[in-house]
C-alpha cells in the first residue's frame, strides 16, 4: 500500500458527519468477515449475546442460534463446569481491571472436543450497556503440545 492510499483511508475513517453510517457498514463487515472468532458477551448475564460465523466455524457449531443466549460456563469444559454461573465472564472481567487484556481459555465445541483458544478482550459501552468484545483464535500448534492452559 502506498502512503497516498494509507493517507487516503485515514482521513475516510477520521471524518466526521456524514461518513458515520460508511464506519457502522465497515464494522459489521469486519464483524462478519474476519477470520478470527468474535463474541459479544453480556457481562452481567455471562452469556453471549452474538458471534460471527468465524465463531460459529470455531465452536463447530450449526448456527449462531446455537450460541447466543448460551451462558460461557456452557461452553467450558466439564471439569471446569459447576462453580457459579458467571464465573467465566467473571474471570474475563477480573482480567480486564487488571490490564491482563490477553489471555488462553480452553473451551468445549459443541462436538465434544475441547479447543485452547488465544483471546484477546475489551470491555465496551453501547447505548449505555457493558459488552465484553471477546476476539479468539484457535492456540498454536505449539501450544497445543505443550499442554492446554486452564483459566477458571
Amino acid at each position: 500500500m502506498n502512503s497516498s492510499n494509507s493517507t487516503k483511508w485515514n482521513e475516510r475513517c477520521n471524518a466526521n458527519g456524514r461518513l458515520l453510517g460508511d464506519n457502522d457498514r465497515m464494522f459489521q463487515f469486519l464483524f462478519e468477515h474476519t477470520a478470527d472468532a468474535i463474541w459479544l458477551i453480556d457481562p452481567e448475564a455471562a452469556t453471549v449475546v452474538d458471534c460471527n460465523e468465524s465463531t460459529v466455524a470455531l465452536m463447530r457449531c450449526r448456527s449462531r442460534a446455537d450460541l447466543v443466549g448460551k451462558q460461557l460456563e456452557e461452553l467450558l469444559p466439564l471439569e471446569q463446569r459447576g462453580a457459579s454461573a458467571s464465573a467465566a465472564a467473571q474471570s474475563i472481567t477480573e482480567k480486564l481491571k487488571n490490564g491482563n487484556r490477553k489471555f488462553d481459555w480452553t473451551s468445549r465445541r459443541f462436538d465434544g472436543t475441547e479447543v485452547l483458544l488465544e483471546a484477546k478482550a475489551e470491555t465496551i459501552e453501547r447505548d449505555g450497556q457493558r459488552v465484553i468484545v471477546l476476539v479468539s483464535r484457535r492456540a498454536s500448534e505449539q501450544k497445543d503440545t505443550e499442554g492446554p492452559v486452564r483459566h477458571s
